[in-house]
């Protein structure tokens, strides 16, 4: 179990725990339902996935804000880019 830890770091902090620990704080309780974190590319990009167009629009309006929420918390501040998909 140890090696099985070790090997795949599931016991130390990442960038992924920590988005997925706090994406409703980020997004809010409403718009937290219908957006999710996909992955993180290259270890600076955010890939994120939407419900719909209507609200990838309305993401790429709060794109700074949010990025600058998400470069704040623990582990991510080396995300600079946040790529929103429909």
């Amino acid at each position: 179990l140890v090696l099985l830890q070790e090997k795949y770091k599931l016991e130390k902090p990442s960038p992924e725990r920590t988005l997925v620990e706090n994406w409703e704080k980020i997004f809010g309780p409403s718009m937290c339902e219908r957006c999710h974190p996909v992955r993180i590319k290259d270890e600076h990009t955010l890939i994120v996935s939407v419900t719909n167009q209507t609200l990838r629009s309305e993401l790429q309006f709060m794109k700074r804000s949010v990025l600058k929420q998400i470069q704040k918390l623990e582990h991510c501040g080396d995300i600079k880019e946040l790529v929103i998909r429909s």
